[in-house]
């Protein structure tokens, strides 16, 4: 997650932009897979600190290897 552009951009985000955002990836019209939904919500419970030291690539291991690729962009 260190070099990840996610982080950051999570955490500029008003609790407004945190839910209109969630809304965004819900939305059938955008058509986000799944699997980026249930990350974006494993993660968002950490927000706005995001500690490092909490969020385990281990303990998401199923989820990380699916948007892996996806986080590189």
């Amino acid at each position: 997650m260190n070099k990840s552009n996610l982080i950051p951009v999570l955490k500029s985000f008003s609790k407004d932009e945190i839910k209109e955002f969630e809304k965004f990836l819900n939305s059938p019209f955008f058509g986000c897979a799944k699997f980026v939904l249930k990350f974006y919500k494993v993660l968002i419970k950490y927000y706005p600190v995001f500690n490092e030291d909490d969020i385990k690539k281990e303990k998401y291991s199923e989820l990380y290897i699916k948007i892996r690729n996806t986080m590189t962009l």
